[in-house]
Protein backbone atom coordinates (compact mmCIF):
# COMPACT_ATOMS: atom_id res chain seq x y z
CA UNK A 1 0.00 0.00 0.00
CA UNK A 2 1.38 3.39 -1.22
CA UNK A 3 2.43 5.84 1.57
CA UNK A 4 -0.61 8.39 1.01
CA UNK A 5 -3.24 5.78 0.76
CA UNK A 6 -2.12 4.57 4.29
CA UNK A 7 -2.31 8.32 5.31
CA UNK A 8 -5.49 8.72 4.55
CA UNK A 9 -6.84 5.81 5.94
CA UNK A 10 -5.09 6.31 9.21
CA UNK A 11 -6.73 9.59 8.87
CA UNK A 12 -10.02 8.36 8.19
CA UNK A 13 -9.77 5.39 11.09
CA UNK A 14 -8.72 8.44 13.12
CA UNK A 15 -12.08 9.91 12.73
CA UNK A 16 -14.40 7.10 12.73
CA UNK A 17 -12.70 5.56 15.61
CA UNK A 18 -15.23 4.97 18.60
CA UNK A 19 -13.63 3.28 21.38
CA UNK A 20 -13.87 -0.36 22.59
CA UNK A 21 -15.89 -1.88 24.64
CA UNK A 22 -16.76 -5.92 25.44
CA UNK A 23 -19.20 -7.69 23.31
CA UNK A 24 -20.24 -11.20 23.15
CA UNK A 25 -19.24 -13.42 20.51
CA UNK A 26 -22.60 -14.11 18.92
CA UNK A 27 -22.81 -10.67 17.60
CA UNK A 28 -19.79 -10.94 15.43
CA UNK A 29 -20.42 -11.46 11.93
CA UNK A 30 -17.73 -12.23 9.18
CA UNK A 31 -17.55 -11.98 5.58
CA UNK A 32 -15.78 -15.10 5.28
CA UNK A 33 -15.32 -19.01 6.70
CA UNK A 34 -12.30 -19.33 9.33
CA UNK A 35 -9.10 -20.98 7.93
CA UNK A 36 -9.29 -24.39 9.86
CA UNK A 37 -5.76 -24.98 9.65
CA UNK A 38 -4.72 -21.20 10.80
CA UNK A 39 -7.35 -21.67 13.58
CA UNK A 40 -5.69 -24.70 14.75
CA UNK A 41 -2.08 -22.68 14.53
CA UNK A 42 -3.54 -20.43 16.93
CA UNK A 43 -5.40 -22.42 19.28
CA UNK A 44 -2.33 -24.08 19.93
CA UNK A 45 -0.33 -20.77 20.08
CA UNK A 46 -2.59 -19.38 22.47
CA UNK A 47 -2.62 -22.88 24.50
CA UNK A 48 1.08 -22.28 24.48
CA UNK A 49 0.93 -18.17 25.27
CA UNK A 50 -2.42 -17.30 26.96
CA UNK A 51 -4.89 -15.49 25.50
CA UNK A 52 -4.85 -11.69 26.50
CA UNK A 53 -8.61 -10.36 25.81
CA UNK A 54 -7.02 -6.91 26.43
CA UNK A 55 -4.36 -7.14 24.40
CA UNK A 56 -4.80 -4.91 21.21
CA UNK A 57 -3.63 -7.37 19.03
CA UNK A 58 -6.60 -9.22 19.94
CA UNK A 59 -8.90 -6.43 19.54
CA UNK A 60 -11.31 -7.15 16.74
CA UNK A 61 -12.25 -4.12 14.59
CA UNK A 62 -16.15 -3.84 13.72
CA UNK A 63 -18.23 -1.29 12.04
CA UNK A 64 -21.39 -0.27 13.56
CA UNK A 65 -23.92 2.78 12.75
CA UNK A 66 -24.60 5.22 14.83
CA UNK A 67 -27.67 4.64 15.99
CA UNK A 68 -27.05 0.98 17.14
CA UNK A 69 -23.88 2.28 19.19
CA UNK A 70 -26.02 4.94 20.91
CA UNK A 71 -28.75 2.19 22.12
CA UNK A 72 -25.94 -0.02 23.14
CA UNK A 73 -23.75 2.59 25.40
CA UNK A 74 -27.71 4.20 26.58
CA UNK A 75 -28.20 0.53 28.05
CA UNK A 76 -24.90 -0.15 29.37
CA UNK A 77 -25.27 3.28 31.37
CA UNK A 78 -22.71 5.07 29.61
CA UNK A 79 -22.34 7.92 26.39
CA UNK A 80 -20.14 6.67 23.34
CA UNK A 81 -17.51 9.04 24.34
CA UNK A 82 -16.90 7.55 27.72
CA UNK A 83 -15.60 4.33 25.69
CA UNK A 84 -12.38 3.97 26.13
CA UNK A 85 -10.20 5.25 23.62
CA UNK A 86 -6.59 3.76 24.48
CA UNK A 87 -6.32 0.11 25.43
CA UNK A 88 -5.12 0.36 28.79
CA UNK A 89 -8.06 -1.82 30.81
CA UNK A 90 -11.45 -2.11 31.98
CA UNK A 91 -13.88 -1.71 28.88
CA UNK A 92 -17.68 -1.60 28.63
CA UNK A 93 -19.87 -4.22 28.06
CA UNK A 94 -22.41 -3.34 25.25
CA UNK A 95 -24.83 -5.43 24.48
CA UNK A 96 -27.01 -5.80 21.77
CA UNK A 97 -30.91 -7.10 21.07
CA UNK A 98 -31.06 -10.81 19.90
CA UNK A 99 -29.87 -11.10 15.98
CA UNK A 100 -27.89 -8.22 15.57
CA UNK A 101 -24.42 -8.31 14.17
CA UNK A 102 -21.54 -5.92 14.31
CA UNK A 103 -19.46 -6.69 10.66
CA UNK A 104 -16.05 -7.53 11.55
CA UNK A 105 -13.20 -6.34 9.05
CA UNK A 106 -11.11 -9.00 9.76
CA UNK A 107 -10.49 -11.66 12.74
CA UNK A 108 -12.48 -14.44 12.13
CA UNK A 109 -9.64 -17.32 12.82
CA UNK A 110 -8.36 -15.97 15.75
CA UNK A 111 -12.10 -15.23 16.71
CA UNK A 112 -12.87 -19.20 16.24
CA UNK A 113 -9.25 -19.92 18.14
CA UNK A 114 -10.37 -18.11 21.27
CA UNK A 115 -13.49 -18.99 21.26
CA UNK A 116 -12.78 -22.52 21.33
CA UNK A 117 -10.31 -21.88 24.40
CA UNK A 118 -12.67 -19.35 26.58
CA UNK A 119 -14.64 -20.59 29.36
CA UNK A 120 -18.81 -21.37 28.05
CA UNK A 121 -21.31 -18.81 28.77
CA UNK A 122 -20.91 -15.41 28.40
CA UNK A 123 -17.95 -15.47 25.83
CA UNK A 124 -16.84 -11.84 25.32
CA UNK A 125 -14.16 -10.64 23.05
CA UNK A 126 -12.57 -6.41 23.17
CA UNK A 127 -13.76 -4.90 19.78
CA UNK A 128 -12.72 -1.34 18.45
CA UNK A 129 -15.98 -0.14 16.94
CA UNK A 130 -15.83 2.44 13.76
CA UNK A 131 -18.58 4.22 12.40
CA UNK A 132 -19.91 3.11 9.43
CA UNK A 133 -19.44 4.87 5.92
CA UNK A 134 -17.04 4.17 3.50
CA UNK A 135 -14.32 3.19 5.84
CA UNK A 136 -11.01 2.57 3.21
CA UNK A 137 -10.49 -0.22 5.26
CA UNK A 138 -13.18 -2.03 4.83
CA UNK A 139 -12.44 -2.49 1.14
CA UNK A 140 -8.55 -3.87 1.57
CA UNK A 141 -8.70 -7.19 -0.25
CA UNK A 142 -9.38 -10.12 2.95
CA UNK A 143 -7.05 -12.27 1.41
CA UNK A 144 -3.95 -9.78 2.65
CA UNK A 145 -5.47 -10.24 6.32
CA UNK A 146 -6.81 -13.54 5.97
CA UNK A 147 -3.58 -15.11 7.91
CA UNK A 148 -1.93 -13.92 10.64
CA UNK A 149 1.64 -13.40 11.02
CA UNK A 150 3.38 -14.74 13.84
CA UNK A 151 4.78 -10.64 13.92
CA UNK A 152 1.44 -9.85 14.36
CA UNK A 153 0.43 -12.29 17.46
Amino acid sequence: MNSERQRSLAAEKGVKYQGSASVKFEVLHFQREPDVQNVRRLKKLFEKTGYDLLDVRNHVPVVIDAQSLTAATDRAGIQAHELPKSHAGAYAKLNFPPGFQLQCLHGVDRVQAASQLLPGGDQRLVVDLYLDGALLYSTLPLQKTKKCSRREL
